[in-house]
């Protein structure tokens, strides 16, 4: 059976048709979330050698054990936890409500163990530091900055365009408050 070029067009503007009608079901419906990775290789590995707080951990992306600055200082992407006494931001010299658990939680989570961070739009904060989402294996569906949520140890904290997990770390965080849990339950 031959297709001449008519019906071979003809056939092409209909597959688009359908393409296009089936992207904008989906654009009316309500946004999915990709759990899981394709790969592994979306994820880059780095050592945690150092934890600040509860968000900012200091990462050997490069394997020479130590921490080029800023950029292998981790910002966790999409999350706010309690500042320290030390912070910038923190200026009463005293650490805020759940600073320490959040870092204690976090020290546990990561330091001195490889874990695997995934990128949004933007890699950098305007101080230079990388931004992502942190995860204690390659194929983890569950990264660090949403188990801080979960456990009351962390708020929200989105900033467009980096907005890929928004509504997972908004029920992570929505499940902490209605049960209660960590900063929560005072």
């Amino acid at each position: 059976m031959t297709f001449s070029r008519k019906h071979l067009s003809i056939a092409l503007i209909l597959i688009a048709t359908i393409g296009l009608i089936t992207s904008l079901l989906d654009n009316n419906s309500e946004p999915k979330e990709s759990i899981t990775l394709s790969a592994t290789a979306d994820r880059i590995p780095c050592k945690v050698l150092t934890v600040y707080d509860g968000d900012t951990v200091g990462c050997d992306l490069n394997a020479d054990g130590k921490i080029q600055r800023p950029t292998e200082q981790i910002r966790f992407l999409g999350i706010d936890t309690p500042e320290r006494h030390y912070s910038k931001k923190n200026k009463t010299g005293k650490d805020k409500p759940f600073a320490v658990e959040a870092g204690d939680f976090t020290k546990e989570a990561t330091l001195k163990q490889t874990v695997y961070l995934e990128y949004d739009q933007q890699q950098f904060d305007p101080y230079g530091r990388t931004l992502a989402f942190v995860y204690q294996a390659p194929d983890a569906e569950t990264s660090v900055n949403e188990a801080l949520l979960s456990n009351g140890y962390a708020t929200t904290f989105i900033k467009a365009p980096n907005v890929k997990y928004q509504g997972r770390l908004n029920r992570a965080l929505n499940r902490a408050q209605d049960q209660s849990k960590g900063m929560w339950g005072r």
